[in-house]
């Protein structure tokens, strides 16, 4: 089971690292892949986590662990936290459908997605979907898009919901 969440934890920005955090116990800080650049607001982010944002954690623990029971928990605990922070702090971000390539079938959506380029592919966490565009979270280590430098781990992006398939399984932690 995956690390509960405690009344005492706390979302902060560490100016000194360019980081959103996570302090968990004042001995312990989760340091998250968002950079200021990547945030909405930085300035005053020193907060508890919410009820809603527990709500989320528990959501996307479940979703993950339902798709991928062998993750180590401490693997589902880094996403989750991701999941989370990029849910409520992230700036808005644009779309970037044209990096991806359409797959063959359109099959119904999993929380659990694999994107591909023309030259790589890689798997996704959807963390947000309206009218037919999805924010992803990659999970992959990096992502190669044709003529860019590559997308890492925790990235956001925005694309079409049509570009993605839904993934599970040994395919999912093979990509991981």
């Amino acid at each position: 089971m995956i690390r509960s969440p405690l009344p005492t934890w706390q979302w902060k920005y560490i100016p000194e690292t360019d980081h959103l955090a996570l302090q968990l116990t004042p001995d312990e800080t989760f340091v998250t892949a968002f950079q200021s650049r990547q945030l909405a607001d930085k300035h005053g982010i020193c907060e508890a986590f919410s009820v809603e944002q527990t709500e989320s954690y528990y959501q996307f623990a479940e979703q993950i662990s339902s798709m991928m029971p062998s993750l180590p928990e401490a693997v589902l605990f880094h996403i989750t936290v991701h999941a989370v922070a990029g849910s409520h702090y992230h700036k808005s971000i644009g779309n970037k459908s044209w990096l991806f390539k359409a797959p063959m079938d359109s099959l119904p959506l999993t929380p659990l997605v694999l994107i591909e380029t023309s030259i790589d592919k890689a798997l996704a966490l959807i963390l947000e979907s309206a009218q037919g565009f999805a924010t992803i979270m990659l999970l992959s280590e990096q992502l190669q898009v044709p003529e860019n430098k590559p997308y890492k781990r925790y990235n956001l992006l925005k694309c079409n919901r049509n570009l993605l398939l839904p993934v599970m399984g040994d395919e999912a932690m093979q990509l991981l």
